[in-house]
């Protein structure tokens, strides 16, 4: 089993789980195969809030380290 480390829920389906860059493969390609700047996340997590804010759009929310909602 492994865990998303945005959202914490733990995936027994490996294969619904991806590999997040820490810090943008765009802008740090050498740090691309960097085991320190990678982290497993859920597809939702992946697909949704890190990538919104990856993509320089601003969350309606702001979220801590762990990728939780906290309020303003």
């Amino acid at each position: 089993m492994f865990q998303c480390q945005s959202c914490k829920r733990i995936e027994q389906d490996t294969s619904k789980l991806h590999a997040h860059h820490i810090k943008e493969a765009e802008k740090h390609p050498e740090l691309f195969w960097d085991e320190d700047n990678l982290e497993t996340q859920c597809e939702h997590c992946h697909n949704s809030d890190k990538q919104r804010q990856e993509r320089g759009k601003q969350l309606p929310w702001q979220v801590d380290e762990d990728g939780w909602p906290i309020a303003r």
